[in-house]
């Protein structure tokens, strides 16, 4: 198979994008682009613009660490993800299909999905075996709450019924029985011969597109050099976890650095959960910055509309004033004698003939 493992098509129209992962995870398989939690979660944060994103699986699992990761990114994102399996969810990349919510978890009908334990190789003595199979029996636990919160069984079904040693291969309507995922009618992806009986190693290298002059093939002896460098990971397995301590995560941490393993950092949930609530006060910050913003806005427009009444007061004070009109006396003062109105063409015969008439 040589289709790149990581692909991503954006859909700008429906504000919705697929990513593709194809081959295995981790980047110890030879694969020239190896499908990680961080390749995963920085596609993801890349596509802030989307509402949805199906997420579509095809491989035969891989790295626990990595796969329980990309798990956890998938559980926390805030956008709603589809996991889709367009041929084969085996292994890891059974617990990635079922991260998503029940609704949200497809299967193509010629789909196949196995379930199975943790599995490594190792080498010591017996006290270092049986540590080995202690962390494994660890891993179980933690792979096995993605399916008790997938299916609604509990812990102790979940690890009898999938998780005894064997490889669990069911069909997409056998795993839709299982409330594992939806039957969709859609063409799966290519699968190898056998797959039901092949070894990992030749399955890996179906889905794994191979790096020029490198050996594909997989196998316990080939992983044994993985094994006993993470002395402090197998020690904390064993430490319950009210005693978990920062020095333990750290010892962890240092080690997966002198590994060179990119994208994995161990955190307390103590220290997660301080993150999340600083996350969340942020969050509560911006919210009062918008409402501040919108209180500024209105008390703006109110000065913009007195500044105007202002003005306006202003440009009629500015006028110059009008003469004022005398006011009007309609009533008579009674110490004022009447004007006499002079006639100024009377004579005076005329004064006696009002005198003599009694006129006067």
């Amino acid at each position: 198979m040589n289709t790149p493992s990581l692909k991503v098509v954006r859909n700008e129209a429906k504000k919705s994008a697929q990513i593709f992962l194809y081959g295995t995870i981790g980047d110890f398989w030879y694969s020239e682009s190896p499908i990680t939690a961080k390749s995963l979660q920085r596609q993801l944060s890349s596509l802030h613009d989307v509402d949805r994103v199906d997420i579509h699986l095809n491989g035969p699992g891989g790295d626990v660490h990595e796969g329980l990761a990309m798990s956890n990114i998938i559980r926390a994102s805030k956008k709603e993800i589809h996991t889709w399996n367009d041929g084969l969810c085996a292994s890891m990349f059974a617990i990635i299909l079922v991260s998503a919510k029940q609704e949200n978890r497809h299967g193509a009908k010629g789909s196949l999905t196995m379930i199975h334990s943790a599995s490594t190789g190792n080498w010591g003595n017996a006290a270092e075996m049986r540590e080995c199979a202690e962390m494994l029996d660890k891993h179980d636990d933690v792979l096995g709450e993605f399916l008790v919160d997938a299916t609604g069984l509990d812990l102790k079904t979940v690890r009898s019924k999938w998780m005894d040693g064997k490889d669990h291969w069911m069909t997409a309507k056998e795993a839709a029985a299982e409330n594992l995922l939806l039957v969709e009618d859609y063409q799966a992806q290519a699968l190898p011969e056998n797959i039901t009986s092949a070894p990992i190693d030749q399955i890996a290298a179906f889905y794994t597109p191979n790096k020029q002059n490198q050996n594909p093939q997989i196998n316990n002896e080939s992983m044994l050099p993985f094994t006993n460098k993470f002395k402090s990971l197998t020690a904390l397995a064993k430490v319950a976890v009210n005693d978990i301590t920062p020095e333990l995560v750290q010892a962890v941490n240092d080690e997966i650095v002198a590994e060179k393993i990119p994208g994995v950092t161990l955190v307390l949930d103590s220290a997660l959960q301080s993150i999340t609530e600083k996350a969340e006060k942020v969050e509560d910050l911006e919210t009062e910055v918008v409402n501040l913003k919108q209180k500024i806005e209105d008390q703006t427009g109110q000065i913009n509309t007195l500044s105007g009444t202002v003005e306006n007061q202003k440009e009629k004070l500015s006028r110059p004033a009008s003469t004022p009109a005398a006011p009007l006396n309609t009533k008579e003062d009674p110490t004022l004698e009447p004007e006499k109105v002079v006639d100024s063409y009377r004579t005076s015969v005329d004064d006696e003939y009002d005198r003599i008439y009694g006129l006067d």
